[in-house]
């Protein structure tokens, strides 16, 4: 598990969009396209929570490579 800073965006039965900030040790796993994301540098992402699935949208971080960086991802 890393430590990702992870915002999560959440529609209520009105269509009304929420987040939530969490700060801990996530298992990438947990994210239902965690396979996609090149998790080098990452250290901050935002995901969509539909029902009891995370999707990611955005992962961000710095490389020296890259520099700093936000790789976006579609919500399908």
């Amino acid at each position: 598990m890393d430590f990702i800073h992870t915002t999560i965006v959440y529609y209520n039965d009105r269509g009304e969009q929420h987040t939530h900030m969490i700060d801990a040790y996530i298992d990438k796993e947990r994210f239902a396209n965690h396979s996609e994301v090149d998790w080098k540098g990452v250290n901050g992402v935002v995901a969509e929570k539909d029902g009891d699935t995370l999707t990611i949208i955005q992962a961000g971080g710095w490389t020296s490579r890259r520099g700093m960086f936000v790789d976006l991802y579609p919500v399908r």
